[in-house]
């Protein structure tokens, strides 16, 4: 899926700017901007998401990539809080810009028996004008899913996940008018997000996604308000944020809602 096809089916809002150098017609290196809105330990946070930053191997080595993180820096300098995610291949590069880095962790829950099993849901697909309208309407609408770190704005983000990378993942459930973002890996629940206009928690989407068979469910953002008998795991060992914040301390343990990650 290529971002011309993602403008096409009108999944783009114009809260996803990328910034790029271009040489004979071609991008040989790009720094992404996404406006978000966040809640960091239950305040609400402008926030400037870093993402997409590459450099074609011809032109490595010249900085360019560096050239373009400052300019973003001083463009969007009136920000609340500028942030990245990042594996440890470059924990030496974004200290270099003012960076701090803070570690992401996994949270899950174990004590599921007593969930029943109900029908109600769906899978949405990519390709269905109308599943895409409602993944809209429900992203557009959306509640914070934690009070500690949460996030919400962009409706770009997700959409693209929707059509590159989760696309067999997101579930509208009728009976809660939601949408439910998870796949089931063996024996494990993967939760997303839950995507969703009014509070809702656990014991009350769980029914509808869970299967026979399935022990544990990990989720994929912080579970505080949503599921009080998720305990914290290890260390998510694929990515670290690193942020500047005015002021702004992050809550320890976070993780990341992994559909936001741009």
């Amino acid at each position: 899926m290529d971002f011309l096809t993602w403008i096409k089916s009108e999944c783009y809002d114009g809260s996803y700017i990328p910034h790029s150098f271009v040489h004979e017609g071609r991008i040989i290196a790009n720094v992404s901007v996404t406006k978000t809105e966040m809640m960091i330990k239950g305040m609400e946070v402008n926030g400037i998401q870093i993402g997409t930053v590459m450099t074609h191997p011809l032109y490595r080595g010249q900085g360019l990539s560096r050239k373009l993180i400052e300019s973003v820096m001083k463009e969007y300098s009136y920000a609340e809080f500028i942030y990245l995610l990042a594996n440890d291949s470059v924990l030496e590069f974004y200290p270099k810009f003012g960076f701090v880095s803070s570690d992401e962790f996994i949270y899950f829950n174990e004590s599921i028996s007593s969930f029943e099993i109900l029908g109600g849901k769906r899978r949405l697909c990519g390709g269905n004008p109308e599943d895409i309208s409602i993944l809209k309407d429900k992203l557009s609408k959306r509640n914070f899913q934690s009070k500690f770190f949460g996030v919400k704005g962009s409706v770009s983000v997700p959409l693209w996940h929707f059509l590159n990378t989760y696309t067999d993942a997101f579930h509208y459930i009728s009976p809660l008018d939601c949408v439910a973002v998870y796949s089931i890996l063996n024996d494990e629940l993967q939760l997303y997000d839950i995507i969703s206009e009014s509070p809702l928690k656990a014991v009350d989407v769980i029914p509808y996604i869970i299967e026979s068979g399935v022990k544990k469910i990990i989720y994929h953002f912080m579970p505080d308000d949503f599921d009080s008998c998720a305990v914290r795991g290890g260390k998510f060992v694929y990515d670290k944020m690193f942020y500047l914040g005015r002021n702004i301390r992050l809550p320890d343990e976070l993780k990341y809602p992994a559909v936001y990650t741009a």
